[in-house]
């Protein structure tokens, strides 16, 4: 951003989650609710054991990188290897438990890996073998691929090969082994294939990117919403221009521009502001601004994604929330979705 610039709406910070399930080999009438949340194992202020699952059907273990030679997992630590095992013992000791899924990749991740990973057979074998592998050794429901991102038509068309051969290894070992569940595959992913988000004059809203996907020929119950427990931050130029779209001199507060939902409720003198237009919420503290989700959008987002009959909803990130207030509301809002999922 330079000298001045426009304040971008909550919106454009979500992502979508395509969940290629792989439970069955033939549909059900109902596909379980997924009620998902990314828990970072780097969170120094929420434990496992903390996390509420109550509201949670699935927790992913954030984040895990193979070998960026290999491309497999001979690169975990016995720190890591410990930080797993009791990552899944408690969530499967949890009342009630929540499914463990292991997400690979983030932001941090070198994006050159995935691209390099999935441009040849052998090497996109040694990536879903390892995967699965690790899956079973620590105890995971699943695997959840967070490649950030594919930069062109080619990557793209290497990670739908990566997919189908995955969905395949995963059918072969569950035939294999039929006394264990069928191991899951997700990945988290925008809402096009376009991945340059910088300009705030795209179509960057939850509607438009889940109706994408839906056109683009992906079934409605294979879509999880996703939906952020953190703010975008900005320091405004004037007082007098305090709604979504007054002029910024740059990021504000938090880190590098980011503030979890927690640490937004908790601002002191700010004044908070549903936008019903791009069903967000802002706080406005002087030249302070954050714009972000609370429970009024949270509710909407939900309502919309019930009328669409999606899978359901995942929260980045489980530690971002304030007494679970938002994920109770999320979770709560689904009571009465499940006559109109599968239907």
């Amino acid at each position: 951003m330079g000298a001045a610039g426009t304040l971008i709406p909550t919106t454009t910070t979500l992502y979508f989650s395509l969940l290629l399930f792989t439970s069955s080999l033939s549909k059900p009438l109902q596909p379980p609710l997924v009620k998902g949340g990314y828990y970072p194992s780097w969170a120094r202020n929420m434990r496992p054991d903390e996390i509420n699952t109550t509201h949670y059907t699935h927790i992913f273990y954030a984040f895990l990188v193979p070998n960026n030679l290999t491309f497999t997992f001979d690169n975990i630590t016995p720190q890591q290897a410990a930080s797993l095992r009791n990552f899944t013992s408690t969530l499967h000791a949890k009342n009630p438990p929540a499914a463990p899924l292991f997400s690979i990749g983030g932001g941090g991740a070198d994006p050159t890996l995935f691209s390099r990973m999935a441009s040849a057979h052998s090497t996109r074998k040694a990536f879903i073998d390892s995967a699965i592998s690790l899956a079973r050794d620590y105890g995971f429901c699943g695997m959840d691929l967070d490649y950030e991102f594919p930069r062109t038509p080619s990557d793209m068309n290497n990670l739908g090969r990566l997919f189908r051969e995955w969905r395949s290894a995963v059918e072969r070992e569950a035939k294999q082994r039929p006394s264990r569940q069928r191991l899951l595959i997700t990945a988290a992913v925008y809402y096009a294939a376009d991945m340059t988000l910088s300009s705030p004059s795209r179509n960057l809203s939850t509607s438009y990117g889940v109706e994408s996907w839906m056109k683009a020929g992906v079934e409605a119950q294979k879509l999880v919403m996703g939906l952020p427990m953190y703010g975008r931050t900005w320091k405004l130029k004037s007082e007098n221009e305090t709604g979504i779209g007054a002029p910024a001199v740059g990021v504000g507060m938090g880190d590098e521009g980011t503030m979890t939902y927690g640490q937004i409720v908790n601002l002191t003198n700010a004044t908070e502001v549903y936008d019903s237009k791009t069903v967000s919420a802002y706080s406005v503290s002087g030249l302070d601004w954050v714009g972000y989700d609370d429970v009024q959008s949270v509710g909407v987002k939900i309502d919309f994604a019930k009328k669409l009959k999606l899978r359901g909803h995942f929260f980045w990130a489980v530690n971002g929330d304030y007494h679970w207030r938002l994920s109770k509301t999320a979770s709560e809002a689904w009571n009465n979705a499940r006559d109109n999922i599968g239907q």
